[in-house]
């Protein structure tokens, strides 16, 4: 099962080229038995390469204008047929088994006449592709033109036709990959302008419509692969903005599993955070951090709501309520229209973040790294207490756009600056929101996301009694900014971990 060499080989081609001749000469110079439907048997033949026609297989000529070439059982049955099961009927109906498939897909998309480009909407060929990749364990499947010179260099002129079953199983995965893409171009030529979006349903399962986008001028939809992690419990449908916050939401919680733990956001990033030893406690100061931002925020609790934390909510205004759990005599106890979702926290992860570019896809890995320890500390350790809200407040600054600066104390989130175009000034933007809300800043840690270029953001801190940075380093003025710290009698932490976090 581990190792196959190829015997016998179909090869279907809407490009006939020089590429097209390499490959078929590769292939007999392996001594491959060449099928071959239509045109390509045709210009195969005429460049002096061996092929026999696929039709000596079917007895059918293709019909319907060419619509029905290969659409035969003893085409797929030589491609479907399982070596070690179906002996049988592979001998009883005289099926040539295929190892290798080749395909190379009419270029769907290249006639703006719609009578043109439906008759560039690829069958036959796709169900070949298909029918290959399923049975991967005996048929290698060449899916694109792109990995033609991996067939011919590396599979068939240095290892004379011998393909692995990793291969065989990677280039099966490529071509359900690239099929569900070809298919997808097709559905977004044929939709209707008001009908689904083109990009955000490739391979959804499930469409949902919302009401409107970022703006009511803009249309929205959520599409969905797998289970939603959130069940409404009431209030107004779920917009397209309060699902920006409920996933900003939920990657925080996610991050403090330990302790009880509350956060309000606004605009997808944290106005308030705090940890405590009950719900209500924890509600009462994330909302403490900033109250004015926490009008109308979304709240996420990591514990079930309970009757102390719907009486502090009963008199406020909020847009959502998060909570893993929370009893149905407690949520009629709140407006109607405030919006309550139950979250379960495990199932909620996503291993990459998407973004649209033009008209291509941005793709990174999530940020998934947690430092609970292992810092550098330049000059003295702080105290334990102070390591822990060091500790928290990284955790918080990680949610916080870039330049983003977080500032916590008894792990309390009580200064936040985000979005700004300079690290000094997202500082300056923190203290200022800090002292608003009369926090005394003496012993409070400094988180920043990413490195501090120059030494002002640490006379800045000094200035109003913080003792304590932890930030990532590898700036190039770094031995100035440790110099400054030292000087300044600030400890600063260094985790070599940077969470820029531009959207």
């Amino acid at each position: 099962m581990q190792e196959t060499k190829i015997k016998t080989a179909l090869v279907s081609a809407y490009h006939k080229d020089d590429k097209l001749v390499e490959l078929g000469n590769a292939l007999q110079n392996n001594n491959i038995t060449i099928y071959a439907s239509g045109g390509t048997y045709k210009f195969l033949t005429e460049k002096g390469i061996k092929v026999i026609a696929l039709e000596s297989l079917t007895d059918l000529n293709q019909m319907l204008g060419g619509r029905v070439k290969t659409l035969h059982p003893k085409v797929f049955g030589g491609i479907l047929a399982r070596r070690d099961t179906d002996e049988q009927e592979i001998n009883e109906y005289g099926l040539v088994l295929f190892d290798l498939v080749v395909v190379d897909l009419y270029p769907f998309g290249e006639k703006p006449n719609i009578d043109e480009a439906v008759e560039l909407i690829d069958i036959g060929g796709s169900a070949l592709i298909r029918a290959a990749a399923k049975n991967f364990k005996y048929v290698l499947v060449v899916p694109e033109r792109k990995y033609w010179n991996w067939i011919i260099q590396d599979v068939l002129n240095e290892r004379n036709g011998v393909v692995t079953f990793e291969e065989r199983k990677r280039m099966a995965a490529k071509t359900f990959y690239f099929s569900s893409f070809y298919d997808m171009q097709i559905a977004k030529y044929l939709w209707d302008e008001e009908d689904i979006p083109e990009p955000i349903t490739f391979g959804a399962k499930e469409v949902q419509k919302l009401r409107y986008g970022e703006n009511p001028h803009q249309r929205g939809w959520l599409a969905i692969n797998e289970s939603l992690p959130i069940e409404q419990l009431q209030g107004k449908e779920l917009s397209y903005n309060n699902l920006l916050d409920v996933k900003a939401a939920l990657t925080l919680i996610k991050d403090f599993p330990e302790k009880v733990t509350c956060a309000i956001f606004k605009h997808t990033n944290p106005c308030g955070v705090a940890v405590d030893n009950t719900p209500e406690q924890a509600i009462e100061r994330a909302w403490a951090s900033d109250p004015e931002s926490a009008f109308g925020g979304i709240i996420i609790l990591n514990s079930e709501a309970t009757e102390g934390v719907i009486e502090f909510l009963s008199d406020k205004f909020f847009e959502i309520l998060l909570v893993p759990d929370i009893d149905e005599n407690l949520l009629s106890k709140l407006k109607k229209q405030r919006i309550v979702v139950k979250y379960n926290i495990k199932n909620f992860g996503e291993k990459y973040n998407i973004l649209s570019w033009g008209n291509g896809l941005l793709v990174q890995q999530s940020d998934n790294i947690i430092i609970d320890g292992d810092i550098e500390w330049i000059g003295e350790k702080p105290s334990q207490e102070q390591i822990e809200d060091a500790l928290f407040a990284w955790r918080v600054v990680k949610h916080l756009k870039s330049n983003a600066i977080a500032i916590v104390k008894n792990k309390q989130l009580v200064g936040a600056g985000m979005g700004q175009p300079s690290r000094v000034r997202a500082v300056q933007h923190a203290i200022a929101n800090a002292l608003r809300f009369g926090f005394d800043l003496r012993g409070a840690v400094l988180a920043s996301d990413a490195f501090f270029p120059f030494s002002d953001s640490v006379e800045e801190a000094h200035k109003h009694g913080i003792d304590v940075i932890i930030q990532p380093g590898g700036s190039r003025n770094d031995k100035q900014v440790f110099e400054k710290a030292k000087q300044l009698n600030i400890k600063m932490g260094i985790t070599g971990t940077r969470h820029f976090k531009h959207l």
